[in-house]
């Protein structure tokens, strides 16, 4: 997914366009960032905003996808996986220096991820922030788990772009 982003910097047809991207941080990188940047992919999409996120995560299984619990959550809420966002390709990846680089933004579950980024990438302290809500991490729930982290990632969504919810 992170070459998507470069695509976000010369849209297609030309159009001025928000060309933002947007780096989601978890721990494993398999449940809460992906469905985040799932979301705001799809919500981009809808609004044909050239916006584009992708994911990371702090203490990642390199390869590992996304769960499936995190992949039905998210088709429940209409989120198809679709060339342009396609989660259920996700492959795991430890945030890097090129991640970090490469994003306009970098947004994390929680102040503990946020922290850790800025101890590893303290020249990116500019662009890392926090969600405005913690978003609990559901790995190893049911079904409610993810679907209620699903709707925390949503409604944090929400919070931090309000003006995308038009």
């Amino acid at each position: 997914m992170n070459a998507a982003c470069e695509a976000v910097k010369k849209p297609a047809d030309g159009a001025e366009k928000e060309n933002l991207c947007v780096l989601f941080v978890c721990t494993g990188n398999t449940c809460r960032s992906p469905m985040a940047a799932a979301l705001f992919n799809d919500r981009m999409q809808k609004e044909g905003r050239a916006a584009l996120a992708f994911s990371a995560g702090l203490f990642a299984e390199e390869g590992a996808p996304i769960t499936p619990a995190a992949a039905a959550a998210l088709q429940a809420a209409g989120i198809a996986a679709s060339e342009r966002n396609d989660y259920a390709a996700h492959s795991a990846h430890t945030v890097t220096a090129a991640d970090m680089a490469r994003a306009d933004l970098v947004l994390c579950m929680s102040d503990r991820h946020a922290m850790e980024l800025l101890l590893r990438f303290p020249e990116a302290a500019g662009k890392i922030e926090t969600l405005p809500l913690a978003v609990p991490d559901p790995y190893g729930g049911d079904a409610a788990v993810y679907a209620a982290c699903l709707s925390t990632l949503q409604y944090a969504l929400l919070l931090r772009f309000p003006e995308a919810a038009s």
